[in-house]
């Protein structure tokens, strides 16, 4: 079935009407980064290889066309971030957390929901924990290119885990710190650049206001657990509310 629907994408491409692809597969290929099953997901994540790659116009997904490595497979993210040997993996993550121009839309829809698999699910022994550590610092810089409004969504996901999930309170704690990163470099590197279309339509006050009111509180109260099983946690959690705190102006502190 899947071969099947590879030969739909390369002719569809060719013809230039890829209505189905559009309206029916892509949506597909979405909801399979979800899937349990690695198998499944690889076959998901072929035909999105086979998409950008045949694609080129489609403005959608152009902008992971670096990640296919022109069709190499050898150096592709898309056949190598599943793929059995464990240092293509790595290589893979590498090579994603160096692209700097991916659409929020497809890093919170494709990208997030697949290496979260990695993080939540992870494998047993030091290689499971290098590919776990080394997906944190991924979505990390990831979250460098979510608009506003998906990096809120992402945040508020990961504070709801880090309610109903307690023994996977480590590992959310991570990803929080990690996305908390990405945006302090975004927010930073802003006050340098022109504001982006995302930036005009969400105004500083409101993500200010954000922070203060959906970030912090939850990250305050864990600070305050007396629980001295928890204090390396607590030392993670204290920096990422640093973090946020030097992004309020300072008459938020008067």
């Amino acid at each position: 079935a899947a071969r099947a629907l590879e030969l739909l994408i390369v002719a569809s491409s060719k013809t230039g009407n890829l209505d189905l692809i559009k309206s029916d597969l892509f949506p597909a290929v979405q909801r399979g980064m979800r899937e349990p099953s690695e198998l499944v997901r690889a076959e998901y994540l072929r035909l999105l290889g086979r998409m950008v790659e045949c694609c080129t116009e489609w403005i959608e997904i152009n902008d992971m066309a670096a990640l296919s490595v022109e069709g190499d497979e050898e150096a592709s993210f898309f056949t190598n971030v599943l793929h059995i040997q464990h240092h293509r993996r790595l290589r893979a993550l590498r090579r994603l957390a160096e692209e700097p121009k991916l659409k929020s839309h497809n890093v919170s829809r494709i990208f997030l929901p697949l290496l979260e698999q990695f993080i939540f699910d992870q494998a047993e022994g030091d290689a499971g924990r290098t590919l776990s550590d080394t997906t944190v610092i991924t979505i990390g810089s990831l979250a460098k290119n979510l608009k506003w409004s998906d990096y809120r969504s992402v945040m508020k996901r990961y504070f709801g885990q880090l309610k109903k999930n307690p023994d996977q309170e480590k590992v959310v704690l991570r990803l929080i710190s990690a996305l908390v990163d990405g945006l302090t470099a975004r927010m930073n590197n802003q006050q340098d650049t022109a504001m982006t279309t995302d930036e005009q339509e969400v105004s500083r006050t409101n993500r200010q206001r954000v922070i203060m009111d959906e970030f912090l509180p939850p990250l305050s109260e864990y600070l305050h657990r007396k629980d001295e099983s928890t204090v390396d946690r607590r030392v993670t959690v204290a920096v990422s509310i640093t973090k946020l705190l030097r992004l309020l102006p300072e008459n938020e502190f008067i």
